[in-house]
């Protein structure tokens, strides 16, 4: 009996020894804080799995997930009243009343959560009580959609009621630090508020979330951020953004900005009487946009543009993409244009280089291109379309001025289905400006109307004087109703065409190739036998004609069989 008490007895101690170690080790505090961190993790772990199980059966109901059916499952788990199901954004919503945590279930019904309504202390400071100057080592903070409302108030002229002074931000740097989506309400730190007033100018004045996500031909939405600074997105996006205007440039920002990059954007941005685009409305010059994607449907009268409205001079577009639709309702001045990277380029010295185009353009506009509506004393290099509905594959409209400067196309693809490959149309309206296009080392994949490479037959529009187009070391697997240049000498124009290419196979026209423009069957092109009894295959012919320009790109073959950029397939 002595020696059960004696083993109890050693027991007990040893577990008192265990204790007191850890409350050596973590405190007392530290044990209870533990215990609360284990509980919470508990209770996330298992509203989960009630939000899973809920959406499991909402989803069983064929084409009918939504909140109505998820609250239905939600209150079959937990008992009415205990949740509360709603829409939010792109997701549904599911708020435990008791915890407060919410979690959001998106369509596919994957879970996100916990998820919190942002609590920001100084929501519109973005100098957040002055802990931020807007220096390089501390950029100015956007956290919160009333960060971004207030930083385009400011930018906009202020506002002497609400206390907002004017800034422009000349040279300072601003980081968006998160995902903002306009139509959640996770991203505002009070949804409701209408401190704010008549934001989108329908002469009501409502919350916020309703002020900046209204749409209609009263609604102006969100108001354009005129920004001469440094814009940081940290690879974040804005989703959801809604703007309408009825004349000017139009875009996420304006003013005379130095550089944005790593931005993302969604939404739609509309204007029925000048000029939209995604980013920049590119009113300055001597700036760069970089890593930034536009997903936003654009729509604009005189210019249009995935990333960037109007080029400026000496300006740098790199590494950018688009996703969205482009939409060119109308034209009434000559350098108009349209395009999934930026609208139009009448500047010297602008480049766009390594940027993709996913997007669809439409409109009746000759200057609509896949990359850009014109080219004008500037480059375009290493770009590639995917989009469809085009004039030109690459751009609208290719023409410079007696400057000496040309306008140079060069390392670029097209797959979409467009008019013609890479250019559709040479020259300017009213036939002014000594037009100088050179396209270098580009190729066509798409299925074409009119020509593979281009421009199309009888688009040119130049003065009488010498005006140059130089095609070199280009082919087409596809040919339309013309040759793969289908050009005519006309007004002076020097045309030199070397090293051109089309594919024979696909050609439906019967006018015969020119001088430098050479035919190969579709075998001869993707299979890499030699051709032209040259003993040389395809891809060792460009990469041959290629010579001392160290600027053009080495081909290889591709996975389809035709020549691609080394590094590109």
């Amino acid at each position: 009996m002595k020696k059960g008490i004696s083993l109890i007895a050693l027991i007990i101690t040893i577990i008192v020894i265990i204790i007191l170690a850890v409350i050596t080790i973590f405190g007392v505090n530290g044990v209870i804080e533990k215990a609360r961190e284990a509980k919470i993790l508990q209770e996330i772990s298992n509203e989960k799995e009630i939000v899973s199980a809920a959406t499991i059966q909402a989803k069983k109901e064929i084409n009918s997930f939504n909140e109505e059916t998820l609250g239905k499952a939600m209150n079959n788990i937990t008992g009415v009243g205990e949740t509360y199901v709603f829409a939010d954004s792109d997701n549904l919503a599911v708020q435990f009343k008791n915890s407060e945590r919410y979690y959001l279930v998106n369509k596919d019904g994957v879970i996100e959560g916990p998820v919190y309504p942002i609590e920001d202390e100084y929501a519109g400071d973005i100098t957040k009580n002055g802990k931020y100057d807007g220096s390089e080592e501390k950029p100015y903070q956007i956290n919160c959609i009333e960060d971004l409302v207030v930083f385009s108030i400011m930018t906009n002229g202020g506002n002497i009621e609400l206390g907002i002074k004017r800034d422009n931000f000349n040279d300072k740097y601003v980081e968006l630090v998160r995902n903002l989506d306009f139509n959640s309400i996770f991203s505002y730190n009070d949804y409701k508020t209408n401190k704010y007033g008549d934001l989108n100018k329908d002469t009501f004045e409502d919350n916020i979330q309703t002020e900046l996500t209204k749409k209609g031909e009263d609604c102006i939405g969100f108001t354009q951020i005129l920004f001469n600074g440094i814009f940081d997105g940290k690879g974040n996006t804005i989703k959801n953004l809604y703007m309408r205007a009825e004349n000017g440039y139009l875009a996420l920002f304006g003013g005379r900005i130095k550089e944005i990059k790593n931005l993302e954007i969604t939404g739609e941005i509309i204007n029925t009487s000048w000029g939209a685009s995604g980013i920049y409305t590119g009113d300055g010059a001597d700036y760069v946009i970089s890593n930034c994607k536009n997903y936003a449907n654009i729509t604009g009268y005189n210019f249009a543009g995935g990333i960037i409205l109007s080029l400026g001079n000496n300006s740098r577009i790199r590494n950018c993409e688009n996703y969205g639709t482009i939409t060119l309702t109308g034209y009434s001045w000559c350098n108009r244009g349209g395009g999934g990277i930026y609208g139009a380029c009448g500047v010297k010295n602008a480049i766009i280089e390594n940027c993709k185009n996913f997007g669809d353009g439409y409109g009746t506009n000759d200057y609509l291109g896949g990359i850009g509506g014109s080219i004008y004393n500037s480059l375009i290099d290493s770009c590639i379309n995917y989009g469809d509905g085009w004039k030109g594959g690459i751009v609208g409209n290719g023409c410079s001025d007696d400057s000496g400067l040309a306008a140079e196309v060069r390392n670029c693809v097209n797959v979409g289905k467009c008019n013609t490959g890479i250019i559709f149309n040479f020259g300017l309206d009213g036939g002014w400006g000594i037009s100088n296009v050179n396209i270098n080392n580009c190729y066509n994949l798409g299925v074409v109307v009119d020509a593979g490479i281009g421009p199309k037959a009888d688009t040119f529009i130049i003065s009488e004087g010498d005006s140059n187009l130089n095609i070199s070391n280009c082919y087409s697997a596809y040919s339309g109703t013309s040759l793969i240049t289908s050009v005519k000498e006309k007004n002076g124009l020097n045309m030199q065409v070397v090293d051109v290419y089309y594919n024979t196979s696909t050609a439906t026209s019967t006018e015969m190739p020119r001088e430098g423009i050479i035919g190969l069957t579709d075998e001869e092109m993707r299979n890499q036998k030699t051709v032209l009894d040259t003993g040389k295959t395809f891809v060792e012919i460009l990469n041959e004609n290629i010579g001392e320009n160290e600027d053009w790109k080495q081909w290889t073959v591709g996975t389809n069989g035709y020549p691609v950029f080394v590094n590109e397939d």
